[in-house]
């Protein structure tokens, strides 16, 4: 019928998991959490038959700016123009 989409399959049959490795910490974050396993991701396509190495889990990098606008106007800032250059360097815009 229209508008259906499809059939998808996945045609990658030799993608089973053999091992999995979980990194955890109380002490480090997310971020070095992050480029650890990217490390270890790259030092295990290294060794002989490893074909794919797939990191799941990863938690997003988040940065909240909390200011006082009255703090911000004595600083001689606009608050319009701040909040303008901010979501210019927003990864997510």
């Amino acid at each position: 019928p229209s508008g259906v989409q499809g059939p998808f399959y996945n045609d990658e049959f030799g993608d089973t998991y053999s091992l999995i490795y979980a990194l955890t910490s109380d002490g480090v974050s997310h971020r070095d959490l992050k480029d650890l396993a990217s490390g270890l991701r790259a030092g295990l396509l290294t060794v002989p038959d490893v074909a794919k190495v797939e990191l799941i889990g990863q938690q997003d990098e988040k940065i909240y700016l909390e200011f006082s606008t009255q703090e911000v106007a004595a600083l001689g800032l606009d608050v319009g123009t701040l909040s303008q250059v901010l979501q210019a360097q927003n990864a997510l815009t």
